[in-house]
């Protein structure tokens, strides 16, 4: 479902802020409004009035604004993008290093655990002067099956911006089975983004022990748009779960990061 609103949340930082250097130009490729929200326990006319700054600084004077009192960030995160049909999440992670998942637990995971609809989330590496208008997507697949419902999100993608895909499979090197046929796994994907009409630019396997690193390397020398990756509960690769492999990218992308969640799968 591609978004007719993007709902960025912002904490006061300069990191959560990121977010709306993503958010504002996918929104006027796509022509979805914006939405900055924030939640606090206390003045929020104060919270308030820093949205509306941050909204100006980006330009946005048709930006929409809210503050939810008296909540826990990510229960009003969840009320705010549910309350507008046709949201999709975009917002920051919080990382302090390439192994150090600091956002696992924290509200950005709670949000993927709980989500129907994928989220377009940032990192702290992330390129500062992300634009829209490049050249890829770059697609991550482990063989398990939710490997194809990240391929059929990022297809929705690579239509609307007018981009190709490129899906890469990553491993670790102790997993014999999950490289074993990789080409049948490429073959299934190539042909549902073909029928789809999109081009497919390569397919790449690498086998990594570090396949966090691995994809957010792919992703920098590709100069993709987007990286799209599921977070599957049982995938094919422990290391691909949620909390690990996911995290590992977030915290180490160059592009957004669209994470497919298992309700969403």
């Amino acid at each position: 479902m591609i978004p007719q609103t993007i709902v960025v949340p912002l904490d006061g930082s300069p990191l959560a802020e990121r977010a709306v250097r993503v958010a504002a130009p996918l929104a006027e490729r796509i022509g979805a409004s914006i939405v900055l929200t924030s939640t606090t326990y206390g003045d929020s006319r104060a919270r308030r009035s820093y949205l509306d700054y941050v909204a100006a600084l980006a330009g946005g004077s048709e930006f929409d604004v809210t503050v939810s009192e008296d909540l826990d960030a990510a229960e009003a995160i969840a009320r705010t993008v549910a309350e507008r049909p046709g949201a999709m999440l975009c917002m920051t992670t919080h990382g302090a290093g390439r192994l150090r998942f600091a956002v696992a637990g924290s509200v950005a995971e709670k949000l993927i655990r709980a989500s129907s609809q994928p989220l377009l989330l940032v990192g702290p590496r992330g390129e500062p002067n992300w634009t829209a208008a490049t050249k890829r997507i770059v697609v991550c697949v482990d063989g398990s099956p939710v490997g194809e419902d990240a391929v059929r999100h990022a297809c929705e993608w690579a239509k609307l911006l007018g981009l190709e895909i490129t899906i890469v499979f990553v491993t670790h090197p102790r997993d014999v089975e999950g490289t074993a046929h990789p080409e049948k796994v490429f073959e299934q994907l190539e042909k549902v983004v073909r029928d789809e009409g999109i081009p497919v630019h390569a397919e790449q396997l690498f086998r990594s022990a570090f396949v966090a690193g691995a994809l957010a390397d792919f992703a920098e020398d590709a100069a993709a748009t987007m990286l799209v990756m599921a977070a599957g509960r049982h995938g094919r690769l422990a290391r691909v779960a949620l909390g690990s492999t996911t995290m590992g990218v977030l915290d180490s992308s160059p592009c957004p990061v669209l994470v497919v969640p298992p309700r969403a799968a």
